[in-house]
């Protein structure tokens, strides 16, 4: 007999996804015995929303994070699974079903997560890259796990409240509560094929805070406590040889611009509204982007007052002429798949002549070749996932995508150091206080 399933979902101001959320609950091949949502402290439509469909409406009673919402849940549910999703994602018809299946057909089976659909529900290029970068992680990752995720995370109702749920304290409480699973011996899987469709819009701002502060700064200090290294999912070697490489690819750059810092702004500032130029262009479309166009907006500016101090006009005039042709692309012959395809190519050739000349102008021969071989180096480490998304959002989406990428290794690298640092000053104190 398969096992019963509550769903719970922590909301705060989701009135934007809710409904969504919940209708795709109701049109799955097995349904729940119950969907509890527990609304965070909403300031919006999310509680009046839940109730058309939810079995239960709690309340934390102010805003206290996801964790406390999902405990509060969970101590509610009366299901033999807890099925854990965000108020941002649609399970697919089969969800629920594959999870009842997959704890049925295995006993001894305490936890299993699974992953993004490789179809986001927004469809602007920087939400569907880190979307899919998610799917392709989790895709790539090992079956057996030692953590856990709450995006679409199911668990045996009587073991989450054995080990006393999530810790309310974490801000990466589900990654450590799957930590604290492993630890204890539970068998703790990762199911790909269990899918979800991520609605969440991600701004460029929003990423960065997200990342940094609720993903790698915690999770490295929670690593640094437990005193091991997961070689799985976006810590595997190859991500960590990325960020070296990134660095030793700034370090060269600063090393070949030194003393010019003028000559080196130019060409590395063009390169970067170049590459993204698919994004921006993107930005100035959307009504909910006022502050990725006053960042763009800067770097245009900042970029056109620099080359023509330093006497290169021709690449302010580069930059402008291939945002120029991306936009008649966008605005003219949007309906025209052949035409479109075909200024695709013509893009793709200025682009990639475009970078070249920039890279020639940034630095000496030997410097060239050397940043040349360590840019060569982080598209190979990471080829198998531009291939992936150029298959999923095409060729010139998936170019535009890397310098996000790079941007993402680097701040990961940042805040890897950030945390150690964090560490080692908490066990000095804890040191001198004992």
């Amino acid at each position: 007999m398969p096992p019963s399933i509550s769903i719970v979902i922590p909301a705060y101001n989701a009135a934007q996804y809710l409904d969504r959320c919940l209708a795709a609950i109701a049109e799955s091949s097995v349904l729940p015995i119950e969907c509890i949502i527990v609304d965070d402290g909403s300031t919006d439509e999310t509680g009046a929303i839940g109730q058309k469909i939810a079995t239960k409406i709690l309340s934390t009673g102010g805003r206290h994070g996801p964790a406390r919402a999902r405990n509060l849940g969970a101590g509610a549910a009366t299901g033999d699974i807890i099925l854990f999703i965000d108020s941002d994602v649609c399970v697919h018809p089969d969800t629920v079903g594959r999870i009842a299946d997959r704890f049925m057909l295995n006993p001894g089976l305490d936890a299993v997560f699974g992953s993004y659909d490789d179809a986001p529900g927004c469809k602007d290029l920087l939400s569907q890259y880190r979307n899919l970068l998610h799917c392709f992680v989790h895709n790539s990752g090992h079956t057996v796990a030692t953590t856990f995720w709450t995006g679409c995370g199911a668990v045996r109702r009587k073991l989450f409240l054995e080990h006393d749920g999530f810790d309310e304290s974490q801000v990466i409480e589900d990654v450590e509560f799957g930590m604290r699973l492993a630890r204890a011996g539970r068998v703790l899987r990762l199911d790909a094929a269990i899918q979800v469709k991520h609605l969440k819009h991600w701004s460029f701002l929003g990423m960065l805070r997200t990342d940094v502060f609720f993903r790698a700064v915690p999770w490295t200090r929670l690593l640094l406590r437990e005193g091991r290294w997961i070689n799985d999912l976006n810590l595997r070697w190859n991500n960590c040889i990325s960020v070296t490489v990134v660095f030793l690819w700034l370090i060269g750059a600063g090393v070949a611009g030194f003393g010019d810092a003028g000559a080196l702004a130019v060409p590395v500032l063009a390169l970067f509204l170049l590459v993204t130029s698919g994004y921006w262009t993107q930005t100035l479309r959307r009504a909910d982007a006022a502050v990725e166009r006053r960042v763009f907006g800067a770097g245009i500016l900042l970029l056109a007052l620099i080359s023509y101090a330093r006497g290169f006009t021709w690449v302010f005039t580069a930059v402008a002429s291939a945002y120029a042709l991306l936009l008649f692309r966008q605005v003219f012959l949007f309906g025209n798949r052949r035409l479109r395809q075909i200024s695709g190519w013509i893009y793709s050739v200025y682009l990639l002549a475009t970078s070249v000349s920039l890279f020639v102008l940034l630095m000496n021969a030997r410097t060239f070749g050397t940043l040349a071989v360590l840019a060569a180096i982080f598209v190979g480490l990471n080829l198998p996932f531009y291939l992936f998304l150029a298959r999923r959002v095409g060729r010139l989406e998936a170019l535009a995508a890397i310098p996000f990428h790079c941007f993402y290794y680097f701040y990961s690298g940042i805040s890897f150091i950030a945390a150690g640092c964090l560490h080692i000053r908490e066990n000095y104190l804890w040191q001198s206080g004992n």
